[in-house]
């Protein structure tokens, strides 16, 4: 940058002063255009490594911006997973038992934890990221505790409304959220997942007795089968591709920046631990006095 400035300032000087190479006034002539271009062609080179250097700035940015962003998605996503697992269900040690409530907590945690590896593979079967995949699985899940339906059952079907609202031109996040409905006991005749669940020959009647015995999740999933196979297609169209490697690029950047961010983390937990202690220590001291 430097340089460039140099170049150019001096070029600038020179023309308005209209001096030649030697600094002798007079009006510049060819001779004198002829002798700034190997100074021009050197500020040209200069500017253009700046822009060069300045992309390369901007993208690393976006890609640390995508990176931690991806990593606070993961780590929220996990817990809510977990705890609403937790509210459906009990883990229990081998005898029978009720396994303490951080026992508890770390199964469903771990539990968390395998449902994103699943729904991270899921995105490689359809047009959603991997956001949009986690937040419609959440909705679904919150919905469909008294179902018989496994979380590899989930991922599934949410992969599966994936490919039908992207083959029909709708958002995942709107089927998803109908379908939350219908899962909760909402019989559906119009609307988005009514026309859906008209186009698989599915009656309220059914709906109601396949919620009422637990398998509505796979009930519909055995029907929706056919969007597979246009997942399959629709990952070889141009916004597919994009789309895989987008999520390839975002998760990659994450798994770079994964290590840093947990320290930085610790860092930051261990100044906030410092800071509430300290405020005990004044408060209990304050209270002392009185």
């Amino acid at each position: 940058v430097r340089r460039l400035r140099e170049a150019v300032s001096a070029l600038r000087n020179e023309l308005r002063a209209g001096t030649g190479p030697g600094g002798n006034a007079r009006s510049p002539g060819a001779s004198d255009v002829a002798a700034q271009i190997p100074l021009l062609k050197e500020a040209g080179m200069l500017a253009a490594k700046l822009g060069v250097a300045m992309k390369a700035i901007g993208f690393a940015r976006d890609l640390i911006s995508d990176a931690v962003e991806f990593n606070s998605l993961m780590e929220t996503s996990r817990l809510s997973i977990a705890a609403t697992t937790l509210t459906f269900r009990e883990y229990r040690g081998e005898t029978g038992q009720a396994l303490s409530q951080q026992l508890q907590l770390n199964k469903a945690v771990a539990q968390g934890a395998h449902v994103q590896g699943l729904l991270r593979s899921e995105v490689f079967r359809s047009l959603s990221s991997t956001r949009e995949l986690t937040e419609a699985y959440i909705r679904l899940q919150s919905a469909a505790g008294t179902q018989k339906a496994t979380s590899e059952d989930l991922v599934r079907f949410t992969g599966l409304l994936s490919n039908y609202s992207a083959a029909t031109g709708r958002s995942l996040n709107e089927v998803a959220q109908q379908m939350q409905m219908v899962l909760q006991g909402a019989a559906r005749t119009s609307g988005v997942v009514g026309a859906f669940v008209r186009s698989l020959g599915i009656s309220n009647e059914q709906l109601r007795a396949w919620r009422d015995q637990g398998v509505i999740i796979q009930e519909i999933t055995e029907r929706m089968e056919k969007y597979a196979t246009i997942g399959e297609q629709l990952n070889r169209t141009w916004p597919g591709v994009m789309s895989n490697l987008q999520d390839i690029s975002e998760q990659g950047a994450a798994a770079f920046a994964r290590p840093w961010m947990v320290r930085i983390k610790e860092i930051g937990q261990g100044f906030v631990d410092a800071v509430t202690y300290t405020e005990k220590l004044v408060d209990g001291r304050t209270r002392q006095s009185i």
